[in-house]
């Protein structure tokens, strides 16, 4: 018995147990506040003659080192620098992405345009 009683002594004395505070911050409430995921955007420079309007679907292209916006066969904007990263993310991606109308700059002519 003495080494049954030795052993009970000696055994690991860690036991699991539930971090209750990590829980309750993992746990949603009411007020709890959950980044939406936001697209890429870029600037397009809108061309001459053509009406954007916020919240207007576009097909942006890519020809390897520029982008346009489409609709339909009309090319409506074009990006001057687009960021290199968004250029090749859709030239690998089949040279066309999505894209709809997040702004209107009337001063400047310009759209913000956010990929999809």
């Amino acid at each position: 018995m003495m080494g049954a009683e030795f052993l009970k002594k000696t055994r690991n004395t860690n036991a699991k147990s539930l971090d209750k505070g990590r829980a309750r911050l993992a746990t949603p409430d009411l007020f709890t506040r959950t980044p939406d995921d936001q697209p890429r955007s870029a600037v397009a420079k809108i061309n001459a003659g053509t009406a954007l309007s916020c919240g207007e679907k576009v097909i942006v292209e890519s020809d390897g080192k520029s982008l346009s916006a489409v609709i339909g066969h009309k090319t409506v904007a074009t990006f001057a620098n687009p960021p290199a990263d968004v250029v090749s993310a859709i030239s690998n991606s089949g040279g066309v992405a999505k894209g709809e109308v997040s702004k209107i700059n009337p001063i400047s002519k310009t759209a913000d345009i956010k990929l999809c």
